[in-house]
């Protein structure tokens, strides 16, 4: 998911909240098929649980991706300051 840019300037907090709205949606259907298919008992199947893993996973790493795009822009603005101040 790539963030909408207009203007150079980006929303990080409005990037991080979609990322967390689709991968709760892909969590919410993938918890429903897996009810579906083993009833209650879904929590403790192997393949379940290695689904989870990878959605909470590839979430985290999107959420990380996200702050260091964000660090790695404030770090800039900071030298763009610094450099117009030494001028």
């Amino acid at each position: 998911m790539k963030a909408q840019v207009e203007g150079g300037d980006r929303d990080f907090e409005a990037e991080r909240r979609r990322i967390k709205v689709f991968m709760s949606h892909r969590m919410r259907e993938s918890a429903e098929y897996f009810m579906d298919k083993f009833g209650e008992a879904w929590k403790t199947e192997k393949i379940a649980i290695d689904k989870m893993s990878v959605l909470r996973k590839y979430l985290i790493d999107e959420l990380e991706k996200i702050d260091e795009q964000e660090r790695e822009e404030q770090e800039e603005q900071e030298e763009e300051q610094e450099s117009d101040k030494n001028e």
